[in-house]
């Protein structure tokens, strides 16, 4: 309960902060094992929650609509309960997905979160539930538009994307 000399991440143990900082501080200088198992940790209490908890700095809230997938707005995640159901890394990369979006809104501003990343993934995202042509879903590429692939390199995602992906972030965020 020194929260001036120690970080507390997990609620469980202390981890001596090196840098000097308390519990809002960084956990750079913890080695890379014991940082594997506090994110595992904090990605765990994410989906072990009913209703309400945190990941990291965002309020995440759980819910069960059928239509509605996960989203991120106002420094809130909305994450749907359907994703209880898939495999750990499938959850944790989609957490650290909308974790990433959060970081996007506060780089950018609520106003142009709204704009240019948030509207866009919601038209993406209704027309990639349907199929192309080719019969091949549209949800194959649902990563590689500029706002959902820099919320994947930022929230930390393991993750393949398209060749083009980065070049055409670059170009998307350099036009506003």
């Amino acid at each position: 309960n020194n929260p001036v000399m120690y970080v507390d991440v997990t609620g469980t143990m202390h981890v001596k902060g090196t840098d000097g900082v308390g519990a809002s501080g960084t956990t750079s200088n913890i080695p890379m094992g014991v940082k594997e198992v506090l994110e595992e940790h904090k990605l765990n209490a994410v989906f072990a929650t009913k209703y309400f908890t945190f990941y990291k700095d965002a309020l995440v809230i759980r819910h069960s609509n059928d239509f509605l997938t996960s989203w991120s707005i106002g420094g809130i995640i909305f994450l749907n309960h359907n994703l209880d159901a898939y495999s750990y890394e499938y959850r944790a990369n989609y957490l650290k997905h909308e974790y990433g979006h959060i970081l996007q809104e506060k780089l950018i501003g609520i106003d142009d979160y709204i704009l240019y990343i948030a509207l866009p993934s919601a038209l993406f995202n209704l027309i990639s539930r349907g199929k192309n042509p080719v019969g091949k879903f549209i949800h194959e590429n649902y990563y590689n538009p500029p706002w959902e692939y820099t919320a994947d390199i930022i929230g930390n995602v393991d993750r393949q994307h398209a060749e083009y992906a980065f070049s055409a972030a670059l170009a998307y965020f350099a036009s506003f």
